[in-house]
């Protein structure tokens, strides 16, 4: 049986399956899923699987949508790795012309929820020629801020989950 998760995302609350979860680093887990009983999106869950408080670089502040530290590979049949690219990213705009970090406070047991719909993944091929998604998070704990202190209190790592679709 699949354990539920629930989400706090903008106001709501979400319940979904389980995804396939890395394993923990330095505290945070993550996770992918497929979703299409709408349209087709990859769900993307960052979680504290801690008992302390967590600060990470989640991305960057940018125009709708959000733009995160998320990376994809799929891993075609053949067992060939394809760079897949998020257009939001390729499309960014910054915000007032800068590129400002984005920081968020993630508490024990929470989550945060991405969602990457297929249309908005450059060069994925059709979901029928894949084995796997592989998605990646990586955020440095030493950022500069526009001349303030570098912040060491931040999460540092790099984490990966794969989401088999065909045997």
């Amino acid at each position: 049986m699949k354990s539920l998760i629930t989400f706090l995302f903008a106001g709501m609350i979400v319940f979904a399956a389980d995804p396939a979860w890395s394993r923990a680093l330095n505290g945070l887990q993550l996770g992918i899923e497929l979703d299409s009983l709408t349209e087709p999106t990859f769900r993307i869950t960052l979680r504290n699987a801690s008992s302390s408080v967590k600060s990470i670089r989640l991305g960057v502040e940018a125009t709708n949508p959000p733009l995160y530290g998320i990376g994809f590979q799929a891993k075609r049949l053949d067992g060939k790795l394809i760079q897949v690219f998020d257009l939001a990213a390729l499309k960014m705009t910054p915000v007032g012309g800068l590129v400002v970090p984005r920081i968020v406070t993630i508490q024990p047991g929470a989550a945060i929820l991405m969602n990457y719909p297929l249309k908005q993944l450059e060069g994925l091929p059709p979901l029928k020629e894949l084995h796997s998604l592989i998605v990646t998070f990586e955020s440095e704990s030493r950022i500069d801020e526009m001349g303030k202190e570098p912040r060491r209190d931040l999460w540092s790592g790099r984490i990966s989950a794969e989401l088999v679709l065909s045997e």
